[in-house]
């Protein structure tokens, strides 16, 4: 049996809430739960058609009258791949952006802090900079979608 999830949704004007059973409250909660993991599904299948569309495009975005839905990715950095740095950044640099092994009651790996790495790799330019470009990883895209807004207010 199909449910809509706008049913299971207590509204601020809902005063069935108070008078429902238990059984009744758990099972709205249940029912509500699994309809928002499968609307959460849907939106994800339809995100990756929206990201396979804009990608085979060679877009960055699809736009529409109503909607802008762009593909934005994160970065991250393969922070095994810096350790270069190490003779490639000033001492001041190194100083700044990185933290060796070192051990307290638990031993800390080795790590750098990537916004400064990058800082000091900006300032000195050249190999460090090189470095910094070959450690990054581009994430998965996502999609960021915006609703435009008619000059009436209307959407």
């Amino acid at each position: 049996m199909e449910t809509s999830l706008l049913l299971l949704i207590p509204t601020a004007a809902d005063t069935q809430i108070v008078g429902m059973s238990d059984s009744d409250l758990l099972w709205r909660i249940a029912e509500v739960r699994k309809l928002i993991a499968e609307y959460r599904a849907s939106a994800e299948r339809l995100e990756y058609e929206v990201i396979q569309r804009a990608q085979a495009r060679g877009a960055k975005a699809i736009i529409t009258e109503r909607y802008t839905a762009e593909l934005e990715a994160s970065v991250t950095y393969d922070q095994s791949r810096f350790t270069p740095l190490l003779e490639a950044l000033p001492e001041e640099g190194v100083k700044d952006a990185y933290a060796p092994e070192h051990t307290e009651p638990v031993t800390y790996p080795a790590k750098w802090n990537t916004q400064k790495a990058i800082k000091w790799a900006n300032k000195v330019g050249g190999k460090a900079l090189n470095i910094i470009t070959e450690a990054r990883m581009e994430g998965a895209p996502r999609v960021k979608l915006t609703e435009k807004v008619a000059a009436n207010g209307a959407s």
